[in-house]
């Protein structure tokens, strides 16, 4: 429901409410934040200067102004919102909501709070708690009072735009997984990126309290930000694990390879970090759950590739993949809740290295054995052969766009060899002795 100030003001007669005089003093200020600042906050400056000029100041504009952040699952978009409203916001503004967004019921209740707590211009204790949202969101699009609002974690964008207010005093941040919901109704969007290797390590080496660290800990921590792919949540986790068990991170790096498994969550008698509420195995874990039959073949496909530079060409081939294959619907769907990323000008595919290897662990044992057949027939199919009058040279182009894939492929195939899968295709073997001409 598009909530206009006409819509609005029937609806408050339909359920026998009058609209109060808008001089009616409201209940500021209030802040909404889930928590307060967090003192561990690292980096995005530029991320929050796109934020700042986007939205400008509070009391700028009487049109709304608004910004999505997009991202993966664990990369920091709250966090990133949070800052912003810690540090640009609470000192200027005198109203702040956070709005939970992935359900209309966490966002109905997040509006019953907050006008329980303003008690904008027509509030009455005997209200309903319909009645109630609908004031308040009367109040918000008709007060001239700014007012900062963050709608957090959103995966519906038709939940989103129905609650969208058309007109006031505001600013909006969204953050979500979908770039597509991160498109509209948000004038802009910005995509999270993961830290560098640099950066996690700084980050990581910070959170695990190490200060004085050698040379060593210090290539360490930035070989231990690339293996976790510069995901936020991942580098958190990790830098409990190392404060927890006392070691250097020269010390935990081989650790760390032979247990990363077990790692993924917060150590057992970790403290709870209330900035970081999930693990890295229920950040994803809804997403996996939803994915429909195909999407899932297509994730599961992947998974046997290395995770960057995988040629859409190679993967969307009916001939190889048994049944119908609605590759682009299945594409689309993975896109929309940022589990793959395309480059458009490469035409290849890309995913988050620890979304992969989530996915990988995710799957039966049986399902990994069926999806790798399927992966090497693709590769078998388009790798080049060797032939006795062709030299592997003049082919090069194309063998070195796929290498690391077989590489990739025979690693996963060693690995799986250890739950009984045997593969005896000489098509397999051929191709593997091909790659290595």
């Amino acid at each position: 429901m598009s909530l206009k100030q006409d819509e609005v003001l029937e609806s408050l007669r339909a359920h026998n409410l009058q609209p109060h005089p808008l001089q009616q003093a409201a209940n500021l200020p209030y802040y909404q934040l889930p928590f307060g600042r967090n003192p561990g906050f690292f980096g995005r400056d530029s991320i929050l200067n796109q934020i700042r000029k986007a939205l400008g100041s509070p009391d700028s504009t009487r049109s709304i102004r608004s910004i999505a952040l997009w991202g993966i699952g664990g990369i920091g978009k709250s966090q990133v919102a949070l800052e912003y409203a810690s540090q640009q916001v609470l000192e200027k503004c005198p109203l702040v909501l956070w709005i939970p967004a992935q359900t209309s019921t966490d966002m109905s209740r997040a509006l019953v709070t907050a006008a329980g707590q303003v008690r904008p211009p027509g509030y009455e204790e005997s209200m309903t708690a319909e009645q109630m949202r609908f004031l308040m969101w009367n109040w918000l699009q008709t007060t001239e009072t700014p007012w900062f609002m963050v709608f957090d974690n959103v995966d519906d964008n038709d939940l989103l735009t129905s609650n969208w207010p058309s007109t006031g005093h505001g600013q909006i941040v969204v953050t979500c997984r979908s770039e597509l919901v991160a498109a509209s109704p948000a004038a802009g969007a910005v995509e999270i990126p993961p830290f560098t290797r640099e950066e996690g390590g700084t980050l990581l080496l910070r959170l695990a309290r190490k200060t004085a660290v050698t040379s060593d800990d210090i290539s360490a921590a930035e070989e231990l930000s690339g293996m976790l792919g510069g995901l936020a949540l991942a580098i958190e986790i990790t830098a409990s694990q190392i404060f927890v068990k006392k070691k250097s991170l020269k010390q935990f790096l081989p650790y760390f390879k032979k247990h990363k498994e077990s790692l993924r969550a917060p150590p057992r008698y970790a403290s709870k970090n209330r900035y970081y509420s999930q693990t890295l195995k229920t950040v994803w874990q809804t997403a996996f759950d939803s994915l429909d039959e195909n999407s899932s073949h297509l994730l599961g496909l992947i998974c046997f590739f290395a995770p960057d530079d995988i040629p859409r060409s190679i993967i969307n081939t009916p001939d190889q993949i048994p049944g119908t294959w609605p590759y682009e619907e299945a594409e689309g769907q993975l896109l929309h809740m940022s589990l793959i990323k395309i480059n458009e000008e490469t035409e290849k595919i890309s995913l988050h290295r620890l979304v992969q290897e989530a996915y990988y662990y995710y799957m039966s044992d049986e399902k990994r054995h069926e999806t790798f057949e399927v992966a090497y027939r693709v590769l078998c199919e388009s790798f080049p052969k060797r032939e006795l009058r062709r030299q592997m040279y003049q082919v090069w182009e194309t063998c070195e766009s796929l290498i690391h894939h077989i590489e990739a492929a025979q690693d996963k195939y060693e690995e799986l060899r250890s739950t009984d899968l045997d593969v005896q295709d000489p098509a397999f073997l051929i191709m593997l002795a091909d790659a290595t001409w």
